[in-house]
């Protein structure tokens, strides 16, 4: 009779190699379109670790079934054990599916209130019900329109119609620009047909275009870290409306010509996993000035940075819940606290 360690060894091994064979497949079903032979092995490892940490379940199982049945030193080490399975499987399974609502004012010279989301990125991490979500969520709010800052993607599936058929649900106006996993830096060639999905259900894409409203202008810019922002449009658009920036990368505040009425980023995912000294060290390497998330004093005025809802590089969120932050222009709102987000101008942020 086989020892029930070995028992468990034999499980989790032949679990783990029916979880490859399905990440292989996963990301391989993706691969004609999204990206090349070239990307395979490291997309496919994304695809493992995502597949993989469905092993934390039976993990878990384990360790309680130790915990009682066990005794003396298999039972310390099972407890010890057990807090940071649960800590990874509560930032894999139960943190990136919560979305909150936070809520701020801004003092304008008009009245709109405004719902900004970022960083969706559907595919490999995100499913078609998280954005089902996203949009149940948004039509309950009393907002005049939606606001996208970008990286709608991470390796989407083929049929995008399908992956992204949540937004012919909206019943609100939306309006969005590109991020760079949008503008195949360092996401793959996907941006024309991405272009194309969100005219067909309906969002207004303004990649380097200006939507005029009745009492500003929303400035879309194109990607930065992709070369393809064209900061010249805010020094352009004087029509005496206050201007406001939609974009994806917070750096674009350092290159705007003239300052502007607010701008209104993402990119940052507020680090995705908050972890003290690890995750500002991570956002000093994406952002020029180590931006976080929030309110924002920069060359170009006031910025506000969302931490978005999505996300890249690993399949978990910790300490850092997926948002939605309605933003309320009024006459009679008081001003945000503001943190100092400047840099030096000249170092360019596509590194």
């Amino acid at each position: 009779m086989r020892k029930p360690n070995t028992t468990l060894w034999i499980f989790l091994i032949s679990l783990a190699a029916v979880l490859g064979v399905l990440a292989y497949h996963a990301i391989t079903s993706m691969q004609s379109l999204w990206g090349g032979p070239e990307h395979l092995l490291k997309n496919y490892l994304l695809s493992l670790i995502l597949w993989w940490s469905w092993l934390l379940i039976p993990m878990i199982a384990y360790a309680i079934w130790v915990l009682f049945a066990k005794a003396g030193r298999q039972r310390v080490v099972a407890s010890l054990a057990l807090i940071p399975i649960l800590l990874l499987s509560y930032g894999r399974f139960v943190e990136p599916n919560l979305l909150v609502v936070e809520r701020h004012q801004i003092p304008a010279p008009f009245t709109y209130k405004i719902a900004l989301v970022g960083d969706v990125h559907v595919g490999l991490f995100s499913t078609e019900r998280q954005l089902q979500h996203l949009v149940t969520k948004l039509n309950a709010l009393a907002v005049d329109e939606v606001w996208v800052a970008g990286d709608w993607t991470y390796l989407p599936p083929l049929n995008m119609h399908k992956a992204f058929a949540a937004l012919k649900d909206l019943n609100l106006p939306m309006y969005s620009v590109p991020g760079n996993h949008d503008a195949e830096r360092p996401g793959p060639p996907l941006q024309n047909a991405l272009r194309q999905v969100l005219t067909d259900y309906g969002v207004q894409h303004l990649e380097n275009r200006v939507a005029e409203h009745d009492n500003f202008n929303l400035l879309g810019l194109g990607s930065a870290w992709a070369f393809q922002a064209d900061f010249t449009l805010a020094a352009e658009t004087n029509n005496g409306k206050p201007n406001i920036v939609l974009a994806h990368n917070p750096d674009v505040a350092n290159f705007l010509p003239e300052p502007v009425f607010l701008t209104v980023a993402a990119h940052t995912h507020g680090g995705q996993v908050d972890l003290p000294w690890l995750t500002q060290r991570i956002l000093s390497a994406i952002t020029m000035a180590g931006v976080d998330e929030g309110w924002y004093e920069t060359p170009a005025g006031t910025l506000f940075v969302t931490r978005g809802v999505g996300m890249v590089g690993l399949p978990v969120r910790f300490l850092n819940t997926p948002v939605i932050d309605v933003i309320e222009f009024s006459p009679e709102a008081l001003a945000p606290a503001l943190q100092d987000a400047t840099a030096p101008k000249g170092a360019f942020l596509g590194r």
